[in-house]
């Protein structure tokens, strides 16, 4: 008798789902009836579904505005925007600002701007004539006829002038000696001894000076012989005339020695300064503008240390502080 083996890793060929057996591993259970359906998982087949799905316009699921977020098709912005048709009266806002801010269009600029006018437009342009009859003083400047006190108009208030030497007491005598030296000629003074070795000068005082201070009076001088540290003095007498007075036979004097300093080689050069006090004969008779100021120069003995030689002069100024213009 044949027998046919029974394989339990195959499932009958007329076996059914409830068998037991296995298929590839896996139980009969987990495969479904060839009746089954897939009610609940799929949507029956239909046409309208693919229909609906490639739909691109109109609104099969009757959607709404207000499901959108939109607006309805009549609605309108009363409460937001000013309407064309509004008024400057409407209560509307127009871009977050009250329509009552807004002007009526029959408005006007009264008393912000000025009229149109030509008469404007001219005045802006004008460049010449004084159309507000502006005065000197509502710019700061001075009237055409005002007077500079001395320092607005002269930064050097020193007035330098030159005195008149008196050449004919000079000729008659033949005294002081006149030498040259290069393009210089100058007048050698000895020490005086009544002898008419002397100089004379007069200047009339200017109206420039003030009237209220000192006088310089300056010789440029040299010495005619080298000398070490050694003196020598002047000495200026001087009074002045007022047109009117009687001429005194008095005057005023200052002496002055210098030092020629260490080795001083022949022909160095001196200022010597005397100083003029205006006031020294009192109130009243002080040196005053267009007076004569007479004067005289003479070498006298020195303190100490006399210099070997004599004195050349060959220069004289005087020295005021002027606070006018004039003569």
């Amino acid at each position: 008798m044949s027998t046919r083996p029974y394989h339990r890793d195959y499932l009958e060929l007329h076996g059914t789902a409830d068998n037991s057996l296995l298929l590839a591993g896996a139980s009969a259970s987990t495969f479904s009836q060839a009746s089954h359906d897939h009610d609940g998982v799929y949507e029956p087949a239909s046409g309208d579904i693919q229909t609906h799905i490639t739909t691109v316009s109109g609104n099969p699921h009757d959607v709404t505005y207000s499901e959108v977020g939109a607006a309805s098709t009549d609605h309108n912005h009363d409460d937001t925007y000013l309407a064309l048709h509004a008024t400057a009266d409407d209560s509307a806002l127009f871009n977050g600002a009250s329509a009552s801010e807004y002007a009526t269009a029959g408005h006007d600029h009264d008393g912000v701007y000025e009229p149109a006018s030509s008469d404007i437009q001219t005045h802006i342009t004008a460049v010449s004539g004084n159309p507000h009859d502006v005065t000197y003083t509502d710019v700061g400047a001075a009237s055409t006829d005002h007077i500079h006190d001395m320092e607005d108009v002269i930064v050097d208030t020193t007035l330098r002038l030159r005195p008149q030497i008196d050449f004919g007491k000079i000729q008659a005598t033949s005294k002081p000696t006149l030498i040259s030296r290069g393009v210089l000629q100058a007048y050698s003074l000895p020490i005086y001894n009544s002898d008419n070795e002397e100089l004379f000068i007069n200047q009339t005082v200017p109206k420039r000076w003030d009237g209220a201070s000192d006088i310089i009076v300056g010789c440029d001088v040299a010495i005619d012989t080298a000398n070490d540290s050694k003196n020598f003095r002047l000495e200026l007498a001087w009074e002045n005339i007022t047109t009117g007075d009687v001429i005194p036979t008095t005057s005023n004097a200052a002496s002055i020695d210098t030092n020629t300093g260490a080795s001083a080689a022949q022909y160095t050069t001196y200022d010597v300064q005397f100083t003029i006090d205006y006031d020294i004969d009192g109130v009243g008779n002080e040196i005053a503008a267009n007076d004569v100021l007479a004067m005289r120069l003479r070498r006298v003995d020195a303190t100490s240390d006399e210099i070997t030689g004599e004195v050349l002069v060959y220069g004289f100024y005087v020295q005021y502080n002027r606070d006018k213009i004039g003569p």
